[in-house]
């Protein structure tokens, strides 16, 4: 069985190659979600093995779904310009993916399908 991963990112593009990308390495994706509290309703309603999240959504940012994950001991990677030691609060100490970054790079982060 494929192992689920939950991506969140507000760039509709990026979201649907990442999509793509996961699906062609034998991932299973849930979402792609936009907006915190869509990806909150996804995160209950699926069981996931990773999180993929963007750190700004527009006018919010992913700290409420990296706490989430956490508290379920979920892992995930932070995609973002930022540094880890740029990032507070939920953030604070998680693995980042630098934006832009190759398809290759992502997939070594994810648990073995």
């Amino acid at each position: 069985m494929p192992k689920k991963i939950l991506i969140v990112e507000d760039d509709a593009f990026l979201a649907m190659s990442l999509v793509m990308d996961l699906e062609d390495a034998g991932y299973a994706v849930v979402g792609p979600y936009t907006g915190v509290a869509k990806a909150l309703v996804g995160l209950a309603a699926h069981t996931v093995d990773f999180g993929i999240l963007d750190l700004n959504l527009g006018a919010e940012t992913s700290e409420v779904i990296a706490t989430a994950l956490s508290q379920k001991g979920i892992p995930f990677v932070v995609a973002t310009g930022y540094t880890e030691d740029q990032l507070t609060g939920g953030f604070a100490g998680v693995k980042t993916l630098g934006k832009p970054y190759l398809t290759e790079d992502l997939i070594a982060l994810l648990p073995a399908n």
